[in-house]
């Protein structure tokens, strides 16, 4: 009998290791792992009449509604999504919000964010006119650890 005690509590040692050794592991080669993909779309409102059939740039009062894709790699330790937009590549006028990655919704801001696995969909808010857009994302993970940035532009006018 002993000797299968003896078993049971090696068996306990090393599970509890393994499940206390794992998120270190983990959190020391890919804690900090900048998104896989980033993406803004600006989509003409439905309600808008200022676009033409051959229109090729919108017009500056031309509404549109800005949306925001974020393909994670992984979700483990994800606390904070930092997305910033803007009208040049130094300059992020448009919006500067911090999404809390486990708070999904609509917000007072007219911002909205919505998760499915891995992929993060978040409403910008709507805008005037915005043929040259930017946009950064990066992820803060837990106990304020960031990921590099990831960058996106669209620009009409090159």
């Amino acid at each position: 009998m002993k000797k299968k005690s003896n078993h049971i509590k090696t068996l306990v040692i090393v599970i509890f290791i393994a499940l206390f050794s794992i998120p270190f592991q983990y959190s020391s080669q890919n804690t900090y792992l900048a998104p896989k993909k980033f993406q803004i779309v600006m989509k003409v409102s439905p309600n808008d009449t200022t676009l033409q059939t051959n229109d090729t740039a919108f017009k500056s009062t031309t509404v549109l509604i800005a949306k925001g894709f974020v393909l994670l790699v992984d979700t483990i330790n994800v606390f904070k999504i930092h997305l910033r937009l803007g009208t040049t590549d130094s300059i992020f006028n448009l919006l500067n919000k911090n999404f809390v990655f486990n708070v999904q919704g609509n917000f007072q801001d007219g911002t909205s964010y919505q998760r499915e696995g891995k992929l993060l969909k978040f409403g910008l808010g709507n805008y005037n006119g915005l043929n040259n857009f930017y946009g950064e994302v990066k992820i803060e993970y837990n106990q304020n650890h960031f990921s590099n940035t990831l960058s996106f532009k669209n620009r009409k006018d090159n």
